[in-house]
């Protein structure tokens, strides 16, 4: 097995790559595109000829003290069917999704993985595990939930969805995201190097490193 220090060198490695997918991916939280300063001072000009087409129109109905009135709409709530309470108990039967425990339990057997074997790995304490399993419902943290994403190498499409069933997702304006995301696109699972790229970047760790 290989020593922590062996890991952290092979963080550094990843230094430069990593500080280079920061560059092409991260975007600032509360950033905004300014409008275009024409459009927003100028004022929208009308169809070539409206006015002309117009004028006569409001002249007339300006004499008469009233302006004409548009053709009342359908109230499209009303007129669209309701559907039945056994239809909608169906679509919600066909949409309903297993949670992140149920996923998290799913995917452990589906690799073959012991339990022990998967929260070790995790570096997750056994009493916040017993909570999840015991708990359908149960959300955890993110940092628990990138945790179980590691331990079990999931693929980037499959880490998603695992974070998503938590409440979470991977933004472009957390660093410590796009690093987690770099190694899970690399297929670099290992914690010890993860949390180490964490460190130098300066962002919370994973699991039971704090």
């Amino acid at each position: 097995m290989k020593s922590k220090t062996n890991y952290r060198a092979e963080s550094q490695k990843h230094y430069a790559a990593i500080a280079a997918y920061i560059d092409r991916h991260f975007v600032e939280e509360n950033f905004c595109a300014p409008m275009p300063l024409a459009c927003a001072t100028m004022p929208a000009e009308p169809a070539f000829g409206a006015d002309r087409a117009a004028a006569p129109l409001k002249k007339e109905y300006k004499a008469a003290g009233a302006m004409p009135r548009t053709t009342a709409l359908p109230d499209l709530a009303q007129a669209a069917p309701k559907p039945s309470s056994t239809a909608l108990e169906a679509y919600l039967d066909q949409v309903k999704d297993e949670s992140f425990s149920e996923m998290l339990l799913r995917l452990i057997d589906e690799k073959g993985m012991k339990d022990a074997e998967c929260y070790k790995k995790a570096n997750v304490d056994k009493r916040l595990f017993s909570k999840i399993r015991s708990n359908p419902l149960y959300k955890p943290g993110k940092q628990t939930a990138l945790a179980f994403i590691f331990a079990l190498e999931l693929p980037y499409e499959q880490a998603c969805e695992m974070l998503q069933k938590a409440g979470f997702a991977f933004s472009p304006a957390n660093k410590a995201d796009l690093i987690c995301e770099y190694y899970i696109k690399q297929g670099i699972y290992n914690l010890f190097i993860v949390n180490g790229s964490l460190f130098d970047f300066d962002q919370p760790l994973i699991g039971n490193f704090q």
